[in-house]
């Protein structure tokens, strides 16, 4: 066994690099730390919209090799074991295709193709993906959630993909989260990735009470919107850098997957803030199956 400074036992070892390690040693060479029968996953959650290849209406051709490229560099960084993406359509920019950006990191994925706003993914690095069904919230918003589940080391671990609602919609975005609290809680492994459009900042603000406390109070864990990680901005209304910020995409798990560590990547703002529209940057979760 490891421990931190608190003496609380650590599910989770990084070496200096910040690489996660499954045998860490003591300076003498004996094992201090051995992954054990806990399974690590690296999850991530990202609308792309017109990102995919930078194909934005503001964004000048000449600029579409950037934006693939830079699209295949958060890839390349996260390298994740499990990835869902939101308003994930074609056409995307001259000469790319999907395959181009995101299918060279991932071996199985699943889509649906219902527009520019409501189109989904799930790509998994080396997990099969079975069960593979997509489900109309069935209220007038055209809007769905994928469903699908993975076998990692034994255990059937449920996927859920959604888009909710905006808060132009804002009592039908609460009743599809319900939604999607009532699809979980029968499922004994999950993780529901998407855009849930939530603009709560703190605990204290309305969609904190009426979309993600239910989760939270169900024993679920969240990697943003919870007192345990904070309120992790990933979309500007302003779509720009100094635009306002808010939490929208969210990587909820069942009780017995823990979230060690969460992240919004910003090599998008990095990029090109001040120049082209921002949009959603991705939510990363490291994560540990019990």
């Amino acid at each position: 066994m490891i421990y931190d400074i608190n003496g609380n036992q650590l599910n989770v070892c990084y070496d200096k690099n910040g690489n996660r390690l499954n045998i860490a040693y003591d300076k003498d060479g004996n094992v201090v730390y051995r992954a054990g029968d806990s399974t690590q996953l690296t999850v991530m959650s990202y609308n792309v919209g017109q990102w995919y290849c930078g194909t934005g209406s503001n964004v000048p051709t000449d600029y579409y090799q950037t934006f693939y490229e830079l699209q295949r560099a958060i890839m390349a960084e996260h390298n994740p074991d499990v990835a869902s993406f939101q308003e994930y359509y074609e056409p995307f920019s001259e000469g790319h295709t999907v395959d181009d950006v995101i299918g060279d990191y991932f071996t199985y994925h699943v889509n649906n193709s219902d527009g520019a706003y409501n189109s989904k993914a799930i790509y998994t690095n080396g997990y099969a993906i079975d069960n593979y069904l997509k489900v109309s919230f069935g209220d007038g918003s055209g809007r769905s959630y994928l469903r699908s589940t993975i076998t990692v080391d034994g255990k059937q671990i449920w996927l859920l993909n959604a888009h909710l609602s905006t808060s132009s919609a804002e009592s039908q975005k609460v009743a599809q989260a319900s939604t999607l609290l009532n699809v979980v809680s029968s499922l004994p492994y999950f993780i529901l990735m998407g855009d849930f459009n939530t603009v709560c900042k703190s605990v204290n603000d309305e969609e904190y009470t009426t979309i993600m406390k239910q989760f939270i109070d169900a024993g679920y864990h969240s990697a943003n919107c919870s007192e345990q990680h904070g309120f992790i901005d990933t979309w500007t209304s302003g779509n720009n850098a100094s635009g306002t910020w808010y939490p929208c995409d969210q990587i909820i798990t069942s009780s017995n997957i823990d979230i060690v560590s969460v992240i919004a990547d910003t090599t998008k703002l990095d990029m090109i803030a001040g120049r082209f529209t921002i949009d959603h940057i991705p939510i990363v979760a490291d994560l540990i199956i019990n």
